[in-house]
């Protein structure tokens, strides 16, 4: 975490402080998480076009429902509205969070919006029997029967669809690259003290901005791999 913690400049810095920001979340530590996600929100230049401003307001809106503050929540869900497959998971959020607070018409009105299944089938699956379990407790029962019957008859080409489908980006740590580096600077510092008569070459040791990658990924919501 120090190491996290000490990265400054370019892509490697806005990695590793998402990395930190979600670490807290999954520690429970709302405030932390809110606060480190919310610098990200204004990140500039965004390394990866779009993705860390709107990955942060997703971790920030997070952090608020881990608090209890749910109307905030959803106001900062509502504003991401790109990259397309932040969008979608932050309308997907934004019905569950609806549905916990029994607002049935805002998780009816989310879940309208959704279009997981081109990158996500399992949750697209899931969103569709939200949808009928929101009908069902609004007293719509022809429209939970209809959407069901549609869900039986979707869900194999669901998930054929969701194999041939464009994964997610995931944000992964190489930890033989982190070791690596380390060495390399250890190195550079031995040949800066001439104690070493040269660094190593560049092509033999990664360098610190290789441990962390936005790349795409199996389909999911975990960051570090």
């Amino acid at each position: 975490r120090a190491a996290f913690e000490r990265a400054a400049r370019g892509p490697a810095a806005a990695a590793a402080h998402l990395v930190l920001a979600e670490d807290a979340l999954e520690r429970g530590a709302w405030r932390d998480a809110e606060a480190r996600f919310a610098a990200l929100e204004h990140v500039d230049p965004d390394p990866w076009a779009g993705w860390t401003r709107a990955w942060a307001r997703l971790g920030r809106a997070r952090a608020l429902a881990q608090a209890g503050r749910n109307p905030e929540a959803r106001q900062a869900l509502a504003r991401i509205d790109a990259p397309a497959h932040l969008a979608g998971y932050a309308r997907w959020l934004a019905a569950q969070i609806a549905y916990r607070d029994r607002d049935l018409e805002s998780a009816a009105a989310a879940l309208r919006q959704l279009d997981l299944a081109t990158w996500n089938p399992g949750l697209a699956a899931e969103a569709a029997l939200l949808e009928v379990q929101v009908q069902i407790e609004r007293g719509r029962f022809a429209a939970a029967e209809s959407l069901g019957v549609a869900l039986e008859q979707r869900l194999p080409h669901l998930f054929a669809a969701g194999r041939e489908a464009a994964f997610e980006r995931v944000l992964r740590c190489d930890l033989q690259a982190w070791h690596a580096a380390r060495a390399r600077g250890t190195l550079d510092e031995l040949a800066r003290r001439r104690i070493l008569r040269q660094s190593p070459e560049e092509s033999r040791l990664p360098r610190a901005e290789s441990v962390l990658l936005l790349q795409e990924g199996a389909a999911g919501t975990a960051m570090v791999d």
